[in-house]
């Protein structure tokens, strides 16, 4: 019986190769005529211990023989079409924890690959890749056709690392799309509007119990991921301030969309506000959802948020406008920018250029 056989993997000018060392001295090599990484390295470790394993079964001629005559060239890195390798993207992506939103977003890329781009890798061309973006625009807002495209960029460059044989250089390099035209996108409640939301929470006997979530957002001008993911321990003791550093969204708690957290200051409404709903166990959530879980951000805006603006009369809205209503009154008001800037989470830059409107003018240079 055949024994104590070596197998070892090598980099073979990019491709895997598997060194096998018999009992007897005898050496073999079987090359997979895969590219040399993660994704093709755990099929090789594979077969590394089948061979190992009919080895010490007797059996080792045979299985070598099988796999050195039927080599997988459905994996060929020469044949690999943009689907299958975008799908081969996004498993290495996956593995760093994407938030189910980005998910949906190469998930999306992968579908109308396969409707629309079912080639070669090593076969695109610029042509063929502004047929495609064509196919996009027709369905999406160049927005949406910019981010997908920003994903195909991003996996020409992953795969080159990686070693595939694709077109080269890379096609969505040349592919210039136009920039989205800017939009009036801020379109805050007005303080009457704002009124009538809170009294058709407040009166809402199936709705109230997210009464203080919502005055809490009008008045704070978080993310609404944000207030939801917001616990006891983020409070100050004496509720003048939280910390924010985490937001939730879908399900999943992560950082905040700038990766960086803030000290939030409290006016005397919402510090009273948190005085009645105070609990003492730090990891319960400040604003739960009915069942006690954390405020699922479409559940909310769609069987609570819709329903309750539908019953006052409000024009529809998204949660998120509570953040621009709140940022915008602060500054119509005369508040300093760069506090609120700091209170929102907001880089006061990016804050200006979309909220100039709502900062008092007027002012001149005093006269020397």
């Amino acid at each position: 019986m055949l024994n104590n056989i070596s197998v070892s993997i090598d980099n073979d000018h990019g491709k895997i190769r598997l060194r096998i060392k018999k009992p007897s001295g005898e050496r073999l090599s079987l090359s997979l005529r895969l590219p040399y990484n993660e994704q093709y390295l755990n099929y090789a470790k594979s077969i590394k211990y089948k061979l190992i394993a009919a080895g010490l079964d007797g059996r080792f001629d045979e299985v070598f023989t099988q796999y050195k005559s039927n080599q997988p060239r459905t994996l060929s890195i020469t044949e690999i079409s943009v689907p299958l390798l975008f799908e081969a993207f996004l498993k290495q992506k996956q593995k760093e924890n994407l938030a189910s939103n980005s998910l949906t977003i190469y998930k999306n890329v992968l579908s109308h690959l396969k409707a629309n781009l079912n080639v070669p890798a090593n076969k695109i061309t610029t042509p063929k890749v502004e047929q495609f973006i064509a196919c996009l625009s027709a369905k999406n807002e160049s927005s949406t056709v910019i981010c997908y495209c920003s994903r195909l960029k991003a996996c020409w460059k992953w795969a080159k690392k990686a070693g595939y044989k694709v077109a080269d250089p890379s096609p969505w390099d040349e592919i210039i799309l136009k920039k989205v035209e800017p939009k009036q996108t801020i379109d805050p409640f007005s303080t009457l509007e704002v009124t009538r939301i809170i009294e058709g929470f407040n009166k809402s006997p199936k709705f109230a119990h997210y009464l203080d979530y919502v005055i809490f957002l009008f008045n704070v001008g978080c993310r609404p991921g944000e207030a939801a993911g917001l616990k006891w321990k983020h409070v100050s003791k004496d509720l003048k301030s939280i910390w924010i550093g985490e937001s939730v969204s879908q399900g999943e708690r992560r950082a905040t969309k700038t990766n960086q957290s803030r000290t939030v200051y409290l006016s005397p409404k919402i510090q009273e506000l948190l005085k009645k709903r105070h609990k003492n166990q730090d990891e319960n959530l400040v604003f739960p959802s009915i069942d006690g879980k954390e405020v699922d951000d479409r559940y909310f805006r769609l069987q609570i948020w819709i329903p309750v603006l539908k019953s006052v009369g409000i024009p529809y809205k998204k949660p998120y406008s509570t953040r621009h209503t709140a940022i915008s009154h602060n500054l119509s008001q005369g508040n300093d920018p760069f506090f609120v800037a700091r209170q929102a989470g907001h880089d006061y830059q990016v804050m200006i250029s979309h909220y100039a409107s709502y900062i008092p003018q007027g002012q001149t240079f005093v006269e020397l």
